[in-house]
């Protein structure tokens, strides 16, 4: 499986040269490409991902993501690989998060992989964090917002409006780390790698989209609803909540064979997830 050459991102890429990381400049020919929303490289100091050259490293990850994929297609819900992952001790796999079921509109009762899996497929980037908000406000949270006036009239404008403007401004700023990470890494979707048709393998007709897999855009536009502790005072039940809503919502990328785990991971890191408050 592995191959004799490094192999890095180019779908999408049609000029006359391979891409070559870090993008040090736009290169030629952008224009007529279909890459999507190229920019200069930058790390932002996150660990760089999984290579096909690191041998039996990154075997063990593709072969992570087929076995989800085949699981999906089962019909079965991949629970192991969703305890594998996550951070903290005691995670039950199989309950969806509050938050998430008001967002997706997935039930315990009725755990639905092809269902999650096609969740993600041309989701909005403010689902997530809007999502949340909306769950913790419609959850009686109104008076634990932070700006919230202590005079008692109902702060609309601060509760409703300033906060979503908040979440947005995160969700602008995580995405431009995370796109310039994609081009400094640029690490190749699995697709690409078995060079097999996008259509058949992930649960989107279209395959992957046209940038580079490593960091996950979809973990950190979940994950811009870090921007949710700013806002409200969250104790440790509510921040668990939000935190497993946006693990789920991005690990169902992985459902869809769009995503290896550690894209997800690296997505929500650029998002503030990873920080202790968040993993308790």
């Amino acid at each position: 499986m592995i191959k004799n050459v490094p192999f890095r991102f180019q779908k999408g890429w049609s000029g006359p040269e391979p891409l070559q990381f870090p993008l040090l400049e736009v290169p030629d020919g952008i224009g007529l490409s279909r890459l999507v929303s190229p920019r200069i490289g930058n790390s932002h100091n996150i660990d760089a991902p999984t290579y096909p050259e690191d041998g039996s490293a990154y075997n063990e990850m593709v072969s992570e993501v087929i076995e989800v994929r085949t699981t999906v297609f089962r019909d079965k819900w991949p629970s192991d690989f969703l305890a594998k992952h996550h951070p903290r001790p005691g995670f039950d796999p199989e309950r969806i998060p509050g938050p998430l079921q008001y967002i997706a509109d997935l039930r315990e009762d009725e755990l639905d992989a092809k269902a999650a899996a096609e969740s993600v497929v041309g989701d909005h980037a403010l689902d997530v964090p809007l999502g949340c908000m909306k769950w913790l406000l419609n959850n009686g949270l109104r008076k634990k917002i932070k700006r919230y006036d202590s005079k008692g009239h109902d702060e609309f404008l601060g509760s409703d409006i300033h906060v979503t403007e908040n979440l947005s401004d995160m969700l602008k700023r995580t995405m431009e780390k995370i796109f310039a990470a994609k081009y400094y890494f640029g690490a190749a979707r699995i697709e690409e790698f078995l060079d097999v048709p996008g259509g058949i393998f992930t649960s989107s007709f279209m395959g992957c989209p046209c940038h580079p897999t490593y960091p996950a855009g979809h973990a950190g536009a979940a994950g811009s609803a870090s921007a949710l502790d700013d806002e409200f005072y969250l104790d440790t039940y509510l921040r668990r909540e939000i935190f497993d809503s946006v693990y789920h919502r991005s690990m169902y990328r992985t459902f869809g064979a769009f995503h290896y785990a550690e894209d997800n991971l690296a997505g929500m890191k650029l998002a503030g997830m990873m920080e202790p408050k968040w993993l308790n």
